[in-house]
């Protein structure tokens, strides 16, 4: 049987919450999702360029996907280099908060 590092996250609901904190979140879907609709705030990188993401020191980082998979990957590329993030549980599809589009 095979166990998958969940790794830290955190509930859309709990991240929406934050928002008036102006947290670091990292929307790492296709640039056309994003234009469509994102966490207000959330900056568009892909998980492939997660490792050269700069973040001031001691921040935690938020990063969302389309359903809560992908971003389990960019948590574990970001703890890697030191930085603590989470992964929004549900991704997109299970943010219920504030949506704004827009350019990447």
């Amino acid at each position: 049987m095979f166990l998958f590092n969940r790794g830290p996250s955190i509930s859309a609901k709990e991240l929406e919450g934050k928002l008036s904190e102006r947290p670091t979140i990292v929307d790492i879907r296709q640039k056309d999702a994003f234009r469509m609709g994102h966490i207000p705030g959330a900056q568009h990188m892909t998980l492939d360029k997660l490792h050269r993401m700069k973040v001031k020191e001691g921040e935690p980082v938020y990063v969302v996907c389309y359903s809560g998979m992908n971003s389990k990957q960019g948590v574990q590329v970001l703890e890697s280099r030191g930085i603590k993030a989470y992964s929004v549980k549900g991704g997109m599809n299970g943010w219920t908060g504030p949506v704004k589009g827009g350019n990447v």
